[in-house]
């Protein structure tokens, strides 16, 4: 890590590829690292991630299982967090740099997810795994993407932004390698074209617990922006007033439409999910 209380990282950590040559931290990723982890703990994950990584080969997930999130990166040699940490994600070694009960892991897991985010910044694209439109990502907001991940592939945190980031809906049957964009340009109406009419049995999103940490982090986002409310990416991030028919709303009258027709089909998809919601 780059500032002051980062020295043992700097000379603790071998010389990265020259793909990862620019991953030195500036003082904000710094300092949001560091309500995770521990100097120690940054020092070990750094080392393993240097060890282990493959270029613009990420996978972030969520919304999904976690068996099936690590069963589609493995197939396509690509890496979550949990394979990119290698034994880091088990658990044991990780125990004896204090990270002891659920918080203290939920704590770490989350700064692992920081720090796994700003190395993929490094390259130019990012792949997500996530349930299909309409509701892509948690209406309610709370999930470790939301909260940290996305903040700093998108240069809201750290400035520095993979070029595209990309998802996939790998439970929709026929649809499991078929990608688009998300972002910069959310270009939902490519899968509306394709998958409008496919049988897709929804998940209700679980209610994330509204944390002390949730807040304080929900808090420092909303600080980094001059219109939070206004601005898509944040609607993405952040829980929004009236759940997920206002962010249902927002995608459809942001989203750069082939056709009116399509804006159409996906109002009547959310229509359809929110029932069950």
């Amino acid at each position: 890590m780059a500032d002051s209380n980062a020295g043992a990282v700097a000379s603790s950590v071998s010389s990265p590829p020259w793909f990862l040559s620019n991953t030195t931290c500036p003082p904000v990723v710094t300092g949001f690292v560091r309500l995770f982890l521990t100097e120690p703990q940054v020092t070990q994950l750094e080392r393993q991630f240097l060890s282990s990584w493959e270029p613009n080969r990420q996978v972030m997930w969520t919304g999904i299982i976690y068996e099936e999130a690590q069963k589609w990166a493995r197939g396509k040699h690509m890496q979550t967090l949990s394979i990119a940490m290698g034994p880091l994600g088990k658990g044991g070694e990780a125990s004896q740099l204090e990270v002891k009960g659920k918080k203290g892991r939920t704590r770490y897991m989350r700064g692992a997810s920081a720090l796994f985010a700003w190395y993929i910044t490094a390259g130019e694209i990012v792949t997500v795994l996530c349930p299909p439109p309409p509701q892509r990502l948690n209406p309610r907001g709370g999930t470790n993407f939301q909260l940290v991940e996305l903040p700093i592939l998108t240069g809201i945190i750290g400035g520095r932004a993979v070029s595209r980031i990309e998802v996939i809906h790998p439970m929709v049957k026929g649809a499991e390698n078929f990608n688009y964009q998300l972002w910069p340009v959310d270009e939902v109406h490519i899968w509306v074209e394709n998958f409008a009419h496919a049988n897709i049995e929804r998940m209700p999103w679980l209610q994330r617990a509204r944390t002390s940490q949730v807040l304080e982090i929900e808090r420092l986002l909303r600080s980094m922006s001059s219109d939070s409310e206004g601005d898509p990416i944040y609607h993405a991030m952040l829980p929004q007033a009236g759940s997920a028919s206002t962010a249902t709303r927002t995608v459809a009258s942001e989203v750069r439409w082939c056709c009116g027709q399509c804006q159409q089909i996906y109002l009547s998809m959310s229509a359809r999910s929110l029932i069950t919601e």
